[in-house]
């Protein structure tokens, strides 16, 4: 009866609550998400792929991967067991986005929905859980319209379909763009929070306590902890609200490595942040030419270029550079960019935790770096090895 008073409560009358004494349930009080439909119809073999949505997308972390087929997220350790084999997430059959980092899992449905599962420590789940983690999908609150979904180190942020970025979670650094850095006792209300003065954004990447977006006209603006000495010298070391970088315009993609950031610029990657990382602090030199997508995980990076080739630079402890680790001192230092041996030619790129994939079919992939933690413990793979799938 507590459980159900404390329930009805938070529903129906959260202001009212706020000076009761609050009990942290072993549960969620709030439902998985629904079951959203029948799957997505299959013609010859193929998905549709309405409004631009790649019909196959990978994410993982250290922990474990996700692969979206269609409309279904399935997720796994990827230590032999089809992935595909794992059950559809919340029952959903209509995601078109994905992400994850440090077991969060975000997704986002075709009716612009999102749902998240996993700790829920900085209120990463967006939905107001007095709980410390779900196992089942969560619905963020007050997102109807989204199409993309990124998870960062303790919190995320959606791209709406109006181009705003909206943000929730962990904020200490003010990375999620809010003017009020979250107290420990207030996470369970934490939800999404418009990011303030921006708009037409295409892309958004949340780092370790750093957010950065970039607009369609090529404006790249970041918020959070500074990356750079430009931001720093115009906000400090933190900033709550967006900053444009003037030395990064131009962009028209960015993707966070931990305290890294890496862009693309005229078919040139540009890295900035922290060197340690990803082996760059100047975003004015070029790293890799001619490419068509760069993908950051946590301390490393990868490319793709025209010609489907995977360049990779950073760390390479794990051996997510795709090449032997180094036995001397310096095994502990960032790599400069090198081709990745013995892939075939790939359309797409996924980076996560100490892990990259290189996609070479509609539904395949090849994969090397430190697998997710499983039972017999981590996987190193630098040698590219097939992901099992079916």
């Amino acid at each position: 009866m507590k459980r159900l008073a404390l329930t009805s409560c938070w529903l129906f009358a959260l202001a009212a609550c706020a000076a009761a004494p609050v009990t942290k349930p072993s549960a969620p009080v709030v439902a998985p998400a629904p079951i959203s439909g029948p799957p997505l119809a299959v013609e010859g073999g193929e998905r549709p792929n309405d409004s631009g949505v790649e019909p196959f997308e990978i994410a993982m972390d250290d922990h474990h991967i996700c692969v979206r087929d269609g409309g279904s997220v399935h997720c796994g350790k990827g230590n032999g067991t089809p992935l595909l084999a794992e059950p559809a997430l919340g029952g959903i059959a209509d995601a078109v986005s994905v992400s994850t980092h440090a077991s969060v899992v975000c997704l986002v449905t075709r009716r612009g929905t999102v749902h998240c599962r996993g700790p829920n420590l900085n209120g990463e789940l967006g939905g107001r859980l007095r709980a410390d983690e779900s196992k089942e999908l969560v619905r963020v609150i007050g997102i109807e319209d989204a199409t993309r979904v990124a998870v960062g180190e303790g919190h995320a942020c959606v791209l709406r379909a109006n181009g705003v970025v909206a943000c929730w979670g962990r904020n200490e650094s003010g990375q999620t763009g809010s003017d009020t850095a979250y107290r420990s006792e207030a996470r369970e209300l934490v939800v999404p929070t418009p990011v303030p003065s921006l708009k037409d954004v295409v892309a958004i990447a949340p780092g370790d306590a750093s957010t950065c977006a970039v607009t369609a006209t090529g404006e790249t603006w970041c918020w959070g902890g500074a990356l750079t000495r430009e931001q720093e010298r115009a906000h400090g070391r933190t900033n709550e609200t967006p900053f444009r970088h003037a030395s990064l315009a131009g962009l028209r993609e960015v993707t966070a490595g931990g305290r890294g950031m890496c862009g693309t610029k005229d078919s040139d990657v540009i890295c900035w942040g922290d060197p340690y990382t990803l082996g760059q602090k100047d975003p004015s030199k070029v790293l890799v030419k001619n490419v068509r997508r760069v993908r950051a995980g946590r301390s490393h990076a990868c490319a793709l270029t025209h010609e489907g080739a995977v360049i990779c630079w950073g760390m390479n402890n794990d051996g997510e550079l795709g090449r032997p680790e180094q036995s001397d001192d310096k095994s502990w230092e960032p790599q400069g960019p090198g081709r990745v041996a013995g892939l075939p030619p790939a359309h797409d790129l996924a980076a996560g935790g100490a892990m990259t994939c290189a996609i070479t079919g509609r539904a395949e992939a090849m994969c090397w770096g430190g697998w997710p933690y499983g039972p017999q413990g981590r996987r190193h793979e630098y040698s590219p090895v097939k992901l099992v799938l079916r």
